[in-house]
């Protein structure tokens, strides 16, 4: 979309991004606040403005950056920009290899929820609305702003604090997950994630295979095993696993700036 080196409005983007989600989960608390619902009714609502308000504002960030600049002429371009992928065999299998390892962190440090397998089936679909689609922004878009920037490891390193901070609001929230979490580890754990989410569309130029990595960490941490290490704090084994994950994707990073 952008020519290498053109200047990209990320600063726009930004503003919009958090004026969206923010905006979207003020009126989340403000209803829960009123409590003029039914609990189910309420619930319903808020997790609706939470998915298509706060989650998708990323997305709609983007678009309405790349409207604004001339990048676009409509949705048509804008999906082709989702769906395109530049290599494929590569970013692959390395996709596969992150979400290999998302699994393993949980397995060995999270407790299972217990439901039967075929629901990774289930939850990945769900997760792709409830999380998913923020990467049409996050990496699809600033990302590569920042690393062109400042580097990989910077750009990825500021990325998850960014997108921890554009989550505080929800912990205000009464019905949302990360009102049951402790920040320094959310912060941890956004901050590593950005690591592998960055990779996967370094190696990739896929805005489609980070969607699917996203989905799949919410889908393994949260959906089929617990959220533990969130809630109560990051233990040493789950911290070394996060700085192996860190250390293994700047490792890759690199190597894929020298194939390039």
């Amino acid at each position: 979309m952008w020519k290498e080196k053109e200047k990209k409005p990320y600063c726009m983007y930004l503003l919009w991004a958090f004026l969206i989600s923010w905006l979207s989960i003020a009126t989340i608390i403000w209803l829960e606040q009123l409590a003029v619902f039914q609990p189910t009714v309420e619930k319903t609502i808020v997790m609706m403005l939470i998915a298509f308000g706060a989650g998708l504002s990323p997305a709609y960030a983007v678009f309405i950056v790349l409207k604004q600049n001339g990048k676009i002429k409509g949705f048509k371009e804008f999906w082709k920009r989702i769906v395109r992928i530049e290599k494929k065999k590569e970013g692959l299998f390395v996709l596969v290899g992150v979400m290999g390892y998302q699994l393993i962190k949980c397995i060995l440090t999270e407790t299972s929820q217990g439901y039967p397998i075929y629901m990774f089936l289930v939850f990945l679909p769900v997760m792709i609305i409830g999380g998913g689609l923020e990467e049409i922004g996050w990496r699809g878009f600033l990302q590569p702003a920042l690393e062109e920037k400042i580097g990989f490891i910077k750009a990825s390193f500021l990325q998850g604090i960014i997108w921890a901070v554009w989550h505080i609001p929800l912990w205000f929230v009464q019905n949302a997950n990360q009102s049951n979490f402790r920040f320094d580890s959310f912060l941890f754990y956004c901050i590593t994630f950005s690591f592998s989410l960055a990779l996967v569309y370094k190696v990739s130029g896929s805005v489609l295979f980070v969607i699917i990595l996203h989905a799949w960490g919410n889908t393994v941490l949260g959906g089929m095993y617990s959220f533990t290490s969130l809630a109560y704090g990051i233990g040493i084994d789950t911290l070394v696993l996060y700085l192996v994950e860190i250390v293994v994707c700047c490792l890759l990073a690199k190597r894929q700036n020298k194939l390039g």
